[in-house]
């Protein structure tokens, strides 16, 4: 399949980021990480769960 400039570039993009969800949070990304205290959905508190 021959993509265009743009199509190739967007490719590109698309397949380093999935590379990056799949390799997830660096240590610097944790270790700088906001602490979520209240952590439990919306819903989760509205039922009293």
């Amino acid at each position: 399949m021959i993509l265009s400039p743009q199509l190739r570039a967007e490719f590109d993009w698309l397949l380093l980021a999935i590379e990056a969800a799949e390799a997830g949070p660096s240590d610097e990304d944790l270790a700088t990480a906001p602490i979520i205290v209240m952590w439990r959905t919306t819903a989760a508190r509205c039922s009293g769960a």
